[in-house]
Parts: structure tokens; C-alpha cells; sequence
């Protein structure tokens, strides 16, 4: 990797990290006037939390508003694909789906309490999911039914495996303080900033000069 792709990643991560983790740092400090006390793990693990879900972000591909300006919004038939299965197998991009939503469908229970219960992690997987596969109609990419099925599944089974590893160890993983308020910031700071101010485009102009 060379040097203007990391400057490239760099500009990335923190156009989607800076807003969360001032955002971040201003409903912790409001929970902490508030007497919700969270000890220093719990704020870690929601850190970690919003890096997994900026690299989901990254990888996906997830639409901006530069791509609006450039691409339009396709929504037409050929940009839209509702029929599960119907394409040609891509056994790599299918595992691959699957694998990128398991830490969502183990670190959701593990944080939040609401989500110690299948449904609410179960929405929460199709709910980001459908996130990231309608904005990828503003970036020249479709929407495809496959993917929300195969992402469903990977966090169907990283909640499998929290309840395993959970009945499993004498002492609990979850954490008990945690407003869900901080699920919604972790999840939706991230996508806005990406959406609003990410212009990977303009950006490659500067460093690669074309």
C-alpha cells in the first residue's frame, strides 16, 4: 500500500470518526452529570463498537452525497435486484457478507440489554443492512436482496454465539449501564458524516493530481 492510499484510508476514518467521537464524548459527559455512571470498559467497548461499524462503512461501500452529484439515484430495474438468489453465485462475496455483520449480531447483546433478545439484534442487523444497501443506490451500485439476506444471517449468527459463549462462562459479558441512545450514535454519526462529508473523489484529486 502506498503512501496516497493510506493518506486516501486516513481521510476516511477520521471524517467518520471525528464527528462521532465529539458527539460521543458529549452524551457521555451528559450521562455522567446525569448520575449514569459507565465504568471505563463499557465506554471502550462502544469506541470499538462504532470502529467496527465505520469499517462496515468502509467495505460496503456505503453512498455519499458527492456520488448523488455524480451518479444520480438509481432505482430502476437493473439497479434493483428483489429476487433472493437469482444472480450468478459468488461463494467469496456471500461468506464475506455473512462474516462482516457476526460482530454486530455478538456486540449488540453484549452492550445493550434490549439486545439480549434475538428480535431487537435481529432488527437492528436488517435495519443497517437496508441502511447501507439504499444508499448504494447513490454510487453507481444496486441494491440486492442477497446481501440483506446474507447480512441478516451473519449477525443471526454472531448472536448465536454470544448466547453460547454467554451460557457458556460463569462470568456474563454484558455490560449494564449502556443507554441504547449510544447504539444509535454509533450507527447513525458515522454514516451521516460519511454521507455528508466524504468526497473520496476530490480528495484523490489532491493528492494524486488529476
Amino acid at each position: 500500500m502506498n503512501m496516497n492510499m493510506i493518506f486516501l484510508y486516513g481521510y476516511e476514518f477520521l471524517v467518520m470518526f471525528i464527528p462521532f467521537i465529539i458527539v460521543f464524548g458529549i452524551f457521555a459527559h451528559y450521562y455522567k452529570v446525569q448520575g449514569i455512571k459507565m465504568p471505563k470498559a463499557e465506554l471502550s467497548l462502544i469506541i470499538i463498537f462504532a470502529l467496527y461499524i465505520i469499517g462496515v462503512y468502509h467495505f460496503t461501500g456505503s453512498g455519499t452525497l458527492y456520488n448523488s452529484m455524480m451518479y444520480g439515484f438509481n432505482a430502476n430495474r437493473f439497479m434493483v435486484n428483489l429476487i433472493p438468489f437469482s444472480r450468478e453465485i459468488d461463494t467469496l462475496g456471500y461468506m464475506l457478507n455473512v462474516l462482516l455483520f457476526v460482530p454486530l449480531g455478538f456486540l449488540v447483546p453484549v452492550l445493550w440489554e434490549k439486545g439480549r433478545s434475538f428480535l431487537y439484534t435481529f432488527r437492528v442487523g436488517i435495519a443497517l443492512s437496508l441502511l447501507i444497501e439504499a444508499s448504494q443506490l447513490i454510487n453507481n451500485r444496486s441494491f440486492d436482496v442477497d446481501d440483506l439476506i446474507l447480512n441478516t444471517v451473519g449477525g443471526i449468527i454472531g448472536f448465536l454465539v454470544f448466547m453460547i459463549v454467554n451460557k457458556c462462562t460463569k462470568s456474563k459479558i454484558e455490560m449494564k449501564n449502556v443507554p441504547v441512545s449510544f447504539l444509535v450514535i454509533c450507527v447513525l454519526i458515522p454514516f451521516a458524516a460519511r454521507f455528508f462529508l466524504y468526497n473520496e473523489m476530490g480528495f484523490a484529486n489532491i493528492i494524486y493530481g488529476f
